[in-house]
């Protein structure tokens, strides 16, 4: 007659096949299934085995530094997560409300705040001869690309509203993607998603690259607005040589 399965060590040993170093994942796992396998269990039973007895239940506990880590292969750890999210998320929209409120009262339904403007329904169906679905498991394909617009994408655009060719027009329109971008992400709870149509999201990035660097400044306040578009982009956009351009002036200067 086979021992009792050792369920203390089995947990030792399957905690070193999940976190250990390469080699001892794979010694660790050899271990497990040896420990096992006598039971009638294989390697693929381990986690719904030490689960079911009590085990890999336990919650992730904070680092000294506050960071807490989630282990994503533990089921508890899975739970704690999204336990963790919902409360995050629960909390925002109690300290939020009046933000949501007021979103909701200025649209006059959520459903309004989520439905596709005008402009966002035009560019969508300009950009619609370059969409390729993307097979399974990849993205969709614009001309080729997902992240960005494309030249003939930019000019597809172009064809429903001429890009701005200053700098505080463009951030006038830029501010009104962000605006709507940021309302919806307030009416659905601050889930950060991306919340614009894909012909205003590619619109939205594009004016992005034109105000950072590829609209001319004409004089120093469109050099100042460049600069603070920067700032502000905490990082996005950086081009601190193209602040000037246009109007001779450097760093150096």
């Amino acid at each position: 007659m086979a021992k009792k399965l050792n369920l203390d060590l089995l947990n030792k040993v399957w905690a070193l096949a999940e976190q250990g170093a390469k080699g001892e994942r794979d010694a660790a796992r050899n271990r497990a299934e040896a420990l096992v396998k006598p039971h009638g269990y294989t390697l693929a039973d381990v986690p719904d085995l030490l689960l079911t007895e009590g085990y890999l239940d336990d919650e992730p506990e904070p680092s000294a530094g506050g960071f807490t880590f989630y282990d994503m292969s533990n089921p508890a750890h899975q739970r704690a997560y999204a336990r963790a999210e919902r409360k995050k998320q629960a909390a925002w929209r109690m300290a939020n409300r009046a933000k949501i409120d007021e979103v909701l009262t200025r649209y006059g339904s959520e459903e309004a705040v989520f439905a596709h403007t005008a402009e966002e329904k035009a560019y969508d169906a300009a950009i619609k001869p370059f969409h390729k679905k993307g097979k399974a498991g990849q993205c969709d394909t614009w001309d080729g690309e997902h992240f960005g617009p494309t030249a003939k994408v930019r000019a597809a655009l172009a064809t429903v509203k001429p890009w701005s060719n200053t700098i505080p027009d463009a951030i006038a329109e830029y501010e009104y993607w962000e605006k709507l971008h940021d309302d919806r992400n307030i009416a659905d709870g601050n889930n950060q998603y991306n919340y614009l149509s894909q012909g205003a999201d590619f619109r939205y990035w594009a004016l992005g690259d034109l105000i950072n660097k590829e609209i001319e400044a004409r004089n120093i306040s469109d050099v100042i607005i460049r600069l603070r578009f920067q700032e502000a982009s905490q990082g996005t956009y950086n081009d601190s040589a193209a602040g000037a351009s246009g109007i001779g002036l450097t760093q150096e200067s």
